[in-house]
């Protein structure tokens, strides 16, 4: 046997849930579904599962597909599941084909959420050095053609660009006056090489330690 089709079976909301897995009878596995697997795990006592068929994972596969669309478990509220194995669910997107509705509920979401100084942490880190492929680029670029940008995003853009040039000019002319203090103070010189020389000497000794 390589893979099998179960029912789960909830006796306190009379709801059923179908699927299919490869794998054996006892290895543990119980759903991919959340919903199922939340009102499992918090009342495990009232589920019982079937088996309805055994085989090969392709042949399983298609039972499970079939079974589900012959009973319409997307609508169904009978069923915890929510879709019929063809990528089309419950409220009508296909996965990576989000309605303008959805975008807009996952917008309003995410910025709600709090990230805690770790999360936003473990972000930057997770990027930091990291680049992106020619072919993702391209993607992206693509992606953004005939896009019109937001008046609002076009301003502060404009007025980002403005304060980095005006920051790179106020660190340019902070260099210059830097450098030329530097030229005519002897003193400053003077230092800054015992500085480098003693540097230097360290570096060297800890060289002939090793």
């Amino acid at each position: 046997m390589e893979a099998f089709v179960y029912c789960w079976t909830d006796y306190k909301t009379k709801k059923l849930y179908v699927g299919s897995h490869k794998g054996s009878l006892d290895d543990g596995y119980i759903c991919s579904s959340k919903y199922m697997l939340q009102e499992y795990k918090s009342r495990p006592q009232d589920f019982t599962r079937q088996i309805i068929a055994k085989g090969k994972i392709e042949d399983i596969r298609k039972f499970e597909t079939i079974i589900l669309k012959k009973v319409n478990a997307r609508t169904n509220d009978i069923f915890y599941n929510k879709h019929e194995n063809d990528g089309l669910y419950f409220d009508g997107w296909k996965k990576g084909e989000f309605t303008e509705q959805h975008r807009l509920n996952m917008s309003i979401s995410a910025s709600k959420r709090k990230r805690s100084s770790e999360h936003i942490k473990k972000l930057h880190n997770g990027r930091r050095g990291k680049k992106n492929s020619l072919e993702h680029n391209q993607a992206l670029s693509r992606s953004r053609k005939g896009v019109p940008m937001d008046p609002k995003a076009i301003e502060k853009a404009k007025l980002t660009r403005m304060q980095n040039n005006d920051t790179k000019a106020l660190a340019s002319h902070a260099g210059k006056i830097s450098a030329q203090k530097y030229k005519s103070d002897l003193m400053r010189q003077q230092k800054h090489s015992e500085r480098m020389k003693l540097w230097w000497k360290e570096r060297k000794d800890r060289k002939d330690i090793r």
